[in-house]
């Protein structure tokens, strides 16, 4: 701008003195591409005044003599200033743009590399921790009896509980970092989290039904673990005494497509639906059902990554259905 207003001023007075025919006028444009570097406010106000001083002649010394290839010329003169505003306001945008991509690059690099030193530097301790409370246990189980035994059980199953949260948190920071997109058979990789999930379907009687699942374009690691998450709820967080019901499906819509895995579980409460997603968010104790709180957080980072979005429907006591979209590329 300090180059850029007087530059216009040069012009401006230098028209006012040139003969009617001459093109002068576009050099204004030189003044508008002075500012592409400024914000967007600055390159229109430019545009406005070098409009406003091509205008300024035309009516000072317009009369019914003019020729109009004089009017045409100041016309073309306008065109071309805000067809350079237009470039200069584009350019702004791309480059502010990716500076933006640029930075939230950058965040995202720092942030991985702060979860992996801070995982780093959580899980020795607790090596430590775990290891000496078995040292104690192994030497000195006769000196600390029934209570002190109980007391180094809290200890290894509480390391062991945090041990689970700094990987959780370790792979939540990972998601998408280094996969690749490819065609993901879907179908194939619910058979790939069943098969992993065996011992706990078999455990719990766990009846899983599936529709054809489609061919989509995704990131597949990320996609088995959003359906082994969901899976894993809808198996963990079932009624006392019944037998986990859980049915997947799949819909095409004009976006891509939509999926769907319902239970007939616990359910979730109206007022907690959109508080689910969130990291380390829990609505049940340890006691009552394991977890870390972080795999719907999962979930919705997964579905995000492919454009998609993820909500579910549920009242408690009555089931949930957890739908998610996954657009078309």
């Amino acid at each position: 701008m300090k180059i850029a207003l007087p530059l216009l001023i040069v012009i401006f007075v230098t028209d006012l003195l040139m003969p009617f025919g001459v093109a002068l006028g576009l050099l204004y444009c030189v003044c508008i591409f002075l500012t592409i570097r400024e914000s967007r406010k600055k390159i229109l106000l430019v545009a406005v005044l070098a409009t406003l001083c091509t205008l300024i002649k035309l009516a000072v010394y317009f009369d019914i003599e003019t020729e109009y290839y004089v009017l045409w010329n100041r016309a073309i003169t306008i065109l071309t200033l805000w067809l350079t505003t237009i470039i200069a306001i584009r350019f702004r945008l791309l480059h502010d743009r990716q500076r933006l991509v640029a930075e939230i690059e950058r965040n995202a690099k720092e942030t991985e590399q702060f979860i992996y030193i801070a995982s780093h530097d959580l899980s020795e301790p607790l090596r430590t921790v775990k290891g000496m409370a078995k040292l104690l246990e192994t030497r000195y189980a006769e000196v600390l009896g029934s209570e002190g035994k109980q007391f180094l059980d809290y200890i290894d199953n509480s390391t062991d509980r945090m041990n689970s949260l700094i990987v959780s948190l370790l792979e939540y920071g990972r998601l998408g970092k280094k996969s690749r997109l490819e065609t993901v058979d879907l179908q194939k990789v619910l058979g790939e989290v069943t098969q992993d999930l065996l011992l706990i379907i078999e455990e719990t009687g766990a009846a899983i039904s599936s529709s054809k699942l489609p061919l989509v374009k995704g990131y597949h690691d990320e996609l088995r673990v959003l359906f082994q998450n969901l899976i894993t709820n809808a198996i963990r967080f079932r009624k006392p005494g019944s037998t986990p019901q859980i049915t997947i499906s799949a819909e095409h819509i004009p976006e891509g497509w939509q999926f769907s895995v319902s239970d007939n579980g616990i359910g979730i409460p109206q007022d907690q639906l959109e508080k689910i997603f969130t990291i380390f968010k829990r609505l049940h104790s340890r006691d009552e059902y394991e977890g870390t709180g972080i795999g719907l957080a999962h979930c919705r980072k997964i579905v995000e990554l492919h454009h998609g979005k993820i909500w579910a429907k549920s009242a408690a006591g009555k089931g949930s259905t957890f739908y998610f979209t996954i657009p078309n590329p």
